[in-house]
This record gives structure tokens, C-alpha cells and sequence, in this order.
């Protein structure tokens, strides 16, 4: 589990994500794990 990195200073949600799913998403530098309905972000 990791904190929702949405980017919203106020925002503590956790994101239930296996370490391999964090870390495909994260191999990309514009790509972040946030909690579903988050913003959208381009």
C-alpha cells in the first residue's frame, strides 16, 4: 500500500497496489499511482 501521489498538498488516501504494478507505473517519470476519481492529469 502507498499514499495516493495525485499531487493535491491535503490529500492522505492510501492506493492498494502490488509492488510490481507501483513500480511499471513509476518506471515512467509522468506517471503516478493516485486513488481512483483523483483529477486528471496531462
Amino acid at each position: 500500500m502507498v499514499f495516493c501521489e495525485c499531487g493535491y498538498a491535503g490529500c492522505r488516501e492510501k492506493v492498494e497496489v502490488d509492488l510490481s504494478d507501483y513500480e511499471r507505473v513509476r518506471a515512467h517519470p509522468r506517471r503516478f499511482n493516485r486513488e481512483r476519481g483523483e483529477g486528471t492529469f496531462t
